[in-house]
């Protein structure tokens, strides 16, 4: 498969908060990079089981999330991609969260080796203050 490929399904297995698809796309090397992570989360998590943990959340942090506006741009290198989406969810506390998206991925093998993704660090911090303050 090409990284297109890879990125379309990995983008329709998060939006449906399918972790067990999630997680078979990646590869045992895998790296995420968060280039602007909220404050307190990290910027790069190394391995698939680190990274793996990391998506299995998304059920926890989600009662839904759906991307939208899916744009997959092919590159010259069949194992790399870059796509963008826009995305609405909704928080276990009801709370909407809406969220502007760009990935990367880049395969080794198939499957995802490098997974870099950006977004509005605020609106996330402001997402995860409210699961926190839930919590309390």
């Amino acid at each position: 498969m090409k990284a297109t490929e890879v990125l379309s399904r990995f983008l329709d297995a998060v939006s449906s908060l399918d972790i067990e698809t999630v997680k078979s796309l990646f590869h045992e090397d895998i790296t995420q990079n968060v280039p602007f992570a909220p404050e307190g989360t990290p910027d790069a998590i190394h391995g698939k089981a680190a990274v793996s943990a990391n998506f299995e959340m998304l059920p926890m942090m989600f009662r839904e999330l759906k991307y939208s506006n899916v744009e997959i741009v092919e590159t010259t290198d069949p194992d790399f991609a870059v796509g963008f989406a826009h995305a609405d969810g909704v928080l276990p506390t009801g709370d909407a969260y809406v969220q502007n998206y760009v990935f990367y991925v880049r395969l080794k093998d198939g499957l995802i080796h490098e997974y870099r993704e950006y977004m509005n660090p605020v609106q996330l911090g402001n997402a995860l203050a409210k699961l926190q303050a839930a919590k309390q």
